[in-house]
């Protein structure tokens, strides 16, 4: 044991550590991975800002057109008052919440598309796939 030991070399090497956490021992492919990472960084958040200001713009145009919104499934609200008179008071959807709602419906909507583009792609693939196969197919019959 000891005989084997003393064959062993012992090196101490550079490990190149990228944001995410991965370890690279070439630093250039750390520096092309951590390159991808921050791209993605900057695409998100180039996303982020344009639903924001997309859901901005929306509530931008509602006040100066003088719109509201409000819930339908109760519109107004009784408020109490010391006299028998009644107070009512409109349930208006509050700003944040409508950039929210609309922040979360362009999520969705678009991860619905990022699926449908895949889903086209392997369609494509396959298709591609299986007329080549018919190609090879006639090829080697002739």
């Amino acid at each position: 044991m000891t005989k084997l030991k003393n064959s062993l070399t012992t090196e101490l090497a550079a490990i190149f550590l990228t944001s995410d956490g991965k370890k690279f021992i070439n630093e250039y492919k750390a520096v092309i991975h951590q390159s991808s990472l921050n791209e993605k960084i900057i695409t998100d958040r180039r996303w982020v800002e344009m639903k924001t200001k997309i859901a901005e713009l929306v509530c931008k145009i509602l006040k100066e057109k003088q719109w509201g919104i409000f819930f339908k499934n109760e519109p107004i609200q009784v408020l109490p008052v010391q006299d028998n008179t009644t107070l009512y008071k409109v349930n208006e959807v509050r700003d944040d919440e409508l950039l929210d709602a609309i922040e979360l419906a362009m999520e969705e909507r678009i991860s619905e598309w990022q699926n449908h583009q895949a889903e086209r792609k392997e369609n494509q693939t396959d298709s591609g796939l299986s007329s080549g196969m018919n190609q090879t197919l006639n090829d080697t019959g002739k």
